[in-house]
Formats: structure tokens, sequence, C-alpha cells
């Protein structure tokens, strides 16, 4: 029977200012992340560790993020100054502003580099889970999960091309802290718009539901019995689960193809940039074809996606292999956290989107440490391969994802309750 949460019916302009709200949001935070890749030239250049050392440090560094369900159990049950997802963005936001400015001002060490990282990640975090809770609160109250997934990775993702093409720059031209004041800068304009408080946002019936109150446990239970959560945890977990991207791609393009930090940056930005396209087909496709024929059909297309970097000779090169590699992955990520929105249980959305977020950071970390030692040992076309392996077991997970959960268009209300 249709899901009694879903209210199908909003106006256009209410539509708008949804797309318009969590997009500002969505588009602006990623700038935050200036700073990470001048940690990174730091640790390998400056502080000449080797490239299991730098993943190491990164997986430290993310460990809130492999449990960010808690942070969204968090999100769940607290709501300071009685402003739910807007009092957590705005109490942590804050937070993430003074961190910058510390390490602005702080020692170039791996101890201090470790901890305020270790911080910023933590706040980063809660903000995440309210961003999230939020996005998919109003996506699945108003049927429209694709189109919020499309939204949020293809916000998201635009600034990724600035952001990697600058960092890569600022890394290269500046001395490093002042990619730290920079993050600072834009992570107070985050505060600021934090504190508008827009009424067709916040005054949503689904928003202004009381914290929870039950146990820990019984939440834990709730989320992981809602109908395709765990399938679609096994999928985000695989599909980010990448031996060949992260710490292996920045020695193979510096060092076996010699090409420089800024070099490395390009390749990330043209890497994000073509993942756009194929989250906007996303949202146009979702409202026109069902969730499951897009999920075989995006996961197929995903495969083998990172191959096109094995048969390049020069930096130069593996910037135009970015493109192809792009475009084959924007398809599948939103179609996966179109998923994860409509597997999400109501009252529990925070909790439910961070498990995501957990597993995503966690893959992403296991595949960067698994590509560090692969790489030691056989080069850059071994993790290549071993990608394609993983990328390969996505498709007989599909087969455990529920018909009903999958069957309908964007518009339509769910056929299985959650």
């Amino acid at each position: 029977m249709p899901d009694s949460s879903t209210r199908v019916a909003i106006s256009a302009s209410r539509r708008w200012a949804i797309y318009a709200y969590i997009g500002v949001l969505v588009f602006v935070l990623p700038f935050t992340g200036v700073a990470n890749t001048s940690i990174s030239i730091l640790l390998k250049n400056g502080l000449h560790l080797r490239a299991g050392a730098v993943a190491g440090f990164w997986f430290i560094a993310n460990i809130p993020g492999y449990v960010g369900f808690l942070f969204g159990m968090v999100r769940d049950r607290w709501s300071p100054f009685g402003r739910r997802d807007q009092g957590i963005l705005v109490v942590f936001m804050f937070v993430t502003v003074v961190l910058f400015l510390l390490m602005a001002a702080g020692p170039a060490t791996f101890a201090f580099l470790l901890a305020m990282t270790l911080g910023r990640s933590m706040s980063g975090q809660m903000v995440g889970s309210a961003q999230q809770g939020l996005t998919s609160v109003l996506g699945k109250e108003y049927a429209m999960s694709g189109r919020m997934s499309a939204l949020w990775q293809a916000a998201g993702f635009l600034p990724g091309v600035c952001v990697a093409i600058v960092a890569g720059y600022l890394a290269d031209h500046f001395p490093f802290r002042s990619s730290f004041l920079i993050s600072g800068f834009v992570a107070l304009g985050i505060f600021v718009f934090s504190l508008w408080r827009p009424r067709s946002i916040y005054d949503d019936p689904a928003e202004q539901e009381p914290p929870r109150s039950d146990s820990l446990w019984q939440d834990a239970r709730d989320v992981l019995k809602a109908p395709g959560i765990l399938p679609c945890i096994v999928l985000l977990f695989l599909w980010n689960f990448t031996p060949g991207t992260g710490t292996p791609i920045l020695y193979y393009l510096t060092d076996t193809l010699h090409g420089n930090a800024t070099q490395y940056g390009v390749f990330n930005g043209i890497f994000s940039a073509f993942f756009v396209p194929t989250f906007l087909l996303h949202g146009f496709l979702c409202t026109r074809v069902p969730l499951r024929r897009i999920l075989w059909i995006s996961t197929v297309i995903a495969v083998p996606q990172i191959l096109p970097l094995v048969f390049v000779h020069s930096a130069e090169n593996a910037m135009w292999a970015g493109v192809p590699m792009g475009l084959m992955g924007g398809f599948a990520t939103a179609a996966y956290f179109d998923l994860l929105i409509r597997a999400c249980t109501p009252g529990l959305q925070g909790t439910a989107m961070m498990l995501g977020s957990s597993v995503w950071v966690l893959s992403a970390e296991l595949g960067n440490v698994a590509g560090a030692k692969i790489y030691a040992v056989g080069g850059f076309p071994p993790c290549a391969y071993a990608t394609v392996l993983v990328y390969a077991c996505l498709l007989p997970i599909l087969l455990f994802v529920p018909k009903r959960l999958t069957a309908t268009r964007d518009g339509e209300p769910l056929s299985v309750a959650a």
C-alpha cells in the first residue's frame, strides 16, 4: 500500500524553494575542502611521507565518518535552540570556523594536523547529518527522491571541479596556511547562511516532528529493518571501495606520469565535473523510468569506469581520461542515493542517511589503503583491475533490492511502506 508519509502534491514555487535552499547549502559546503589537498601535499612533500603513511593519515582522520550513523542518531534526538536541523547547522558551522583558524595559526606537525582534521571530521559529520536528514525528509515527503538525489549530487560535485583545481594551484604556489584561511572563510559564509530560517523549508510538518525518544537499540533496529536498506548499504560500500583512486592516482600522476600538483588537481576537477551530466540525466529520467530499470542500466555502465586511466602515458592524457570516467560514474551514484532516500525510516532520516554516509566514507578509506598497498607492489594497473572486479560485484546485489521499493517513478507514491 502507498507510504502514508508521502504527500505528492506540492506547488512549483515550494518545490523550487526547496531545490534552491538545499542546492546552495550542498554547493557551498565542499569549498571547505580546499584545505585537504594542501594537507596531502604537505604530508608528501613537506613531511616526506610515503603513500601508505598518507593513506593512513586520512584513514585515521576520517574515523568519525565511519561511525557517522551515531551522529545521525544525535540529529534525530537533538534540537539545539528548538530549531532541529537549522540549530545543528548553526552550532557546528561555528565550530568548523574555529578549527580552521586554529589550523592556520598552529604548527605544521603530523600530530597537530591529525588532531585538527579529526575535529573537522566530527563537526562535518554533524553538519552532514542535518543537511542529509533535511534532504531525505523533503525528498521522501514529496515523492521527489530521484530529483533530490540528482540535485544533491550535482550541487556537491560541481564545486569539486573548482576545489580540485584551486587546491592544487594553492598547494603549488602559496603557503599551505592560505588554504586553511580560505576554507575558514567559506565556513563562516555557511554559518551566516544557516542563521536564515525560510518557512518553506523548516515549517514543513515532517521537519517539525519532535525528536526521537525511543532507545538507541530500537532506533537501530527500525533503521535496519526498513525494506531495501541493507542491499542499499552494500551497494554504497562496493561502489565507493575503489583501490584505483585516491592515493594511487596521486602517486601515479605525480611519480609515474611525472605530473605536478596542479595537474593532479585538474584531473580531479575534470573527473568530478563529468559526473554532473549523468547526475542531471538521472534527474530527467527518474520521472519517466522506474528506479529499478535505472539501477540496472547505470550499474552495468559503471563497472569499467576506471579502465581509461590504464591506457594513458602522460599526465595530460590522464586528464582526458577523467571525462569518460566521470560520465560512467554519475548515473550510478545518483541512483544509489535515490534508493537510500526511498529506504529511510520516517523520523530516523538522519540515522539512515548517515549510515549510508558512514559506509561511503569507510569503504573509500579501506579502498584507499588497499590501493596504496597494491600500488606499492605492482603499480597502478593492478589497482584498476581490482576496482573493476569490485564493481562487478554490484550486479548480483541488485537482485536483493525489493521490487516494490523501486517500481515507481519520481512523483509517484512509493508502493512499499517504510
